[in-house]
């Protein structure tokens, strides 16, 4: 009786399946890639939330010395520093430009983060040749209160009760409202002038009261 064939798969083991050349590599990139996708969601998730939580800078702009400056010092662009406070920290005449402020010179001493006013410069204004502006305290906050730039004062000697200075014109006055003390105003005086007014309104001196003299150019400038 002849032997049944014998068939080759029921003999041997199955032939392989032929390989896939690269699938390996490839299915490592792409988990390399959700991985960096995952990082960079992660990153954005983060910058955003933080974006969020932290407060807005505060509105506005004022300008602060970097040092102590004294009266009288012309203004340069490393002298001041930008920055942001709030409404209830920003004084109404508080100029936010440097530009606008470099070469204006000083009606006061200012100190260093001090927010800069209008009223701690001068006006732009030219002096004659034989004119000072110099700063005078005033003692009583009440006669500064009742000046403006422009008005022509004559400061009279507390003691002795003479005029030192005649139909000085006002180039400056302080903010009474600011805690600093030594109030007062910028006034132009010839130069003649200046050694009979120090004096009077030194700090051993008896002071010296403004006397308005003439409005006139105040209202005209208001």
């Amino acid at each position: 009786m002849p032997s049944a064939p014998t068939l080759p798969w029921l003999t041997s083991a199955p032939p392989p399946a032929p390989r896939r050349v690269g699938a390996p590599r490839r299915r490592l990139s792409v988990r390399k890639v959700r991985l960096a996708a995952a990082a960079v969601c992660a990153f954005l998730a983060t910058w955003l939330l933080a974006g969020l939580l932290a407060p807005d800078p505060p509105p506005h702009v004022v300008l602060t010395p970097v040092r102590d400056l004294p009266a009288g010092h012309a203004l340069v662009a490393g002298d001041l520093m930008p920055v942001r406070v709030t409404d209830d920290l920003r004084p109404a005449d508080a100029p936010s430009d440097v530009t606008a402020a470099v070469g204006r010179r000083l009606a006061r001493p200012v100190l260093a983060r001090e927010i800069l006013t209008a009223s701690a410069l001068t006006v732009v204004t030219a002096l004659a040749a034989n004119e000072r502006a110099v700063h005078v305290p005033i003692a009583d906050p009440g006669a500064v209160a009742t000046l403006h730039i422009g008005d022509r004062v004559d400061l009279v000697e507390g003691a002795a009760g003479r005029v030192v200075a005649a139909s000085a014109r006002i180039l400056s006055v302080d903010d009474i409202t600011t805690d600093r003390g030594g109030h007062g105003i910028v006034i132009a005086v010839p130069y003649d002038r200046i050694s009979g007014l120090v004096p009077a309104m030194g700090a051993e001196g008896p002071g010296v009261t403004p006397v308005l003299r003439d409005a006139r150019a105040a209202g005209a400038a208001r």
